[in-house]
């Protein structure tokens, strides 16, 4: 319940997790394999639904971006926005 109400308030800049996984694994300048992953779960009543970019990496996924979604039909939309977010973005070049 404590952790629960701790990140209830904590605001993850996705570009900064993004930047710190690279930076950790030494992955700046070389060719990585991205994953999109969306999974869906019930929990009581609520729909949870979580959408992850992740880099492929000696066999294990680093989440690098990842989003909710109150709706499925949210998904779509956030799934092509935060691809083309961090396609176009100046970093990873």
């Amino acid at each position: 319940m404590l952790l629960q109400r701790f990140f209830r308030f904590l605001k993850f800049d996705s570009f900064a997790v993004a930047s710190m996984v690279i930076t950790l694994f030494d992955l700046k300048n070389k060719k990585l394999k991205l994953a999109l992953d969306r999974t869906n779960w019930k929990f009581g009543k609520i729909d949870i639904n979580i959408l992850m970019l992740t880099v492929a990496y000696k066999g294990i996924a680093l989440p690098l971006m990842w989003s909710f979604a109150s709706k499925k039909r949210q998904l779509q939309y956030l799934r092509t926005n935060r691809l083309d977010k961090a396609h176009s973005s100046s970093y990873w070049t």
